[in-house]
């Protein structure tokens, strides 16, 4: 079974659920057939994925399951960062970019904070998520100060350092894996 989609991986590794207990045997791209034990499922798994897909195919939860949090302000130390909660939305980059986009019109209105936290752990971030999250934070560039990215992987963030740093878009952003230090950071 070779698939190259996000929701590909999904099917695989629900196939995988459904056959472990007649202990059948698949081809994961050029991985030899095993039995459906779980050291070399795993084994089978880390070798015909890329790095980025792992998390995804881990943590697959089926779209009518998913839970969306909802974006909120966040007191802290005297002001107010507006938190983005895109957290464990799994492979559905649908859902990511409509929430996104929703959250990104409050954070344009004059009246809101001009600090943004963006929580994207559990979530896969492609290319054309990330093209869209630094269009609309670029375009929003008299509203926003600061940004932090919290929870993505290491290369998604270089890859969105890179596209920020060639915009130059005129705020300050960084990328964490804590949310508190995060916010330690937008608020000194």
């Amino acid at each position: 079974m070779e698939t190259n989609s996000p929701q590909g991986f999904v099917d695989t590794a629900v196939a995988v659920r459904r056959q472990k207990a007649a202990c059948t045997h698949i081809r994961v791209r050029s991985v030899k057939p095993a039995c459906f034990e779980t050291a070399p499922l795993f084994q089978a798994y880390y070798e015909s994925i890329s790095r980025d897909m792992i998390g995804a195919i881990m943590k697959a939860i089926p779209k009518d399951a998913l839970i969306i949090r909802n974006s909120m302000l966040l007191p802290f130390r005297g002001s107010e960062i507006w938190g983005i909660e895109l957290d464990s939305l799994s492979v559905y980059t649908d859902i990511v970019e409509d929430k996104f986009l929703r959250d990104m019109a409050y954070a344009r209105r004059p009246s809101t904070t001009s600090i943004i936290a963006v929580h994207l752990t559990d979530t896969l971030v492609t290319d054309a998520l990330t093209d869209l999250m630094v269009s609309s934070l670029c375009g929003a560039v008299p509203n926003v100060r600061k940004v932090a990215f919290i929870g993505l992987d290491k290369k998604t963030g270089k890859k969105m350092r890179l596209i920020l740093e060639e915009k130059r878009c005129g705020f300050r952003f960084d990328f964490f894996s804590d949310y508190e230090k995060a916010k330690q950071w937008l608020v000194p």
